[in-house]
């Protein structure tokens, strides 16, 4: 009998962008972490190595996600919802541009 076979579990660059793929359908140009990234100068390369190599980067990924799942404005379930697919890119390009200041300076 075969074993199981696990799939990795996603990258948060992988969720973010499966969120992003829902939230922007109707804009007509899909928006990815790859695609902020590379309007900012900073290539697939070394977003694939922060990535990898930067804790603080995925944490700070991790906390945009956090967010807009959370949207911590909301103050009942019934508000409105304040975070929308505009603030989900605008959360991470901000990581995006500390991290770049972080290797730049």
């Amino acid at each position: 009998m075969k074993e199981k076979e696990t799939k990795p579990e996603p990258t948060i660059i992988e969720i973010l962008d499966s969120e992003l793929k829902k939230s922007f359908n109707d804009l007509g140009e899909i928006q990815s972490v790859e695609r902020i990234a590379g309007r900012m100068g900073i290539d697939s390369y070394t977003l694939s190595r922060w990535a990898d190599n930067d804790r603080q980067f995925r944490e700070g990924l991790q906390a945009v996600k956090r967010a807009f799942d959370n949207d911590p404005w909301k103050d009942t379930e019934y508000d409105e919802i304040k975070f929308d697919e505009f603030t989900l890119a605008f959360g991470i390009a901000v990581v995006l541009e500390e991290t770049k200041k972080r290797y730049t300076v």
